[in-house]
């Protein structure tokens, strides 16, 4: 039954978060047990789907990614600014590394950013990048 109302939806996009695929069949599944009238089946899967979909924020690959920008003057101290974003960050990874004369382009990948101003700002004060932003990543990083 799932399977044949997903064929009848019509998505104007596709959908590329797999949490929002999980979303789209339970409120299938519950509407359909619903309509059955099989209350006590639906009432303890929402309880049980609700909570694991609460605590599947902690799994790296459905947080939702972050792109650090940083724009600044070549040479620059590498450790000290990776561990400026370890330190704001549970999981980062170097995208891009651009040197072109005397200036560096960083683009990092980040999850869990726990104070995103508090990193701006650490990293600003290095006097090293003088535009640092901070962008919320809709869809895939190849």
């Amino acid at each position: 039954g799932m399977v044949g109302a997903m064929s009848i939806v019509r998505f104007r996009t596709a959908i590329k978060n797999p949490l929002d695929l999980v979303f789209l069949f339970w409120s299938i599944a519950t509407g359909i047990i619903c309509g059955a009238g099989l209350y006590f089946i639906a009432l303890p899967l929402t309880l049980i789907l609700g909570i694991a979909i609460l605590l599947s924020d902690e799994v790296p690959g459905v947080s939702r990614n972050r792109i650090l920008v940083l724009d600044g003057s070549y040479p620059y101290d590498e450790g000290q600014t990776m561990g400026i974003v370890r330190k704001y960050a549970k999981w980062y990874n170097v995208r891009t590394e651009s040197v072109h004369n005397d200036a560096v382009n960083l683009i990092i990948e980040v999850r869990k950013v726990k104070d995103s101003q508090a990193l701006i700002r650490e990293l600003r004060q290095t006097g090293v990048f003088h535009d640092v932003s901070l962008l919320v990543q809709e869809g895939t990083i190849d």
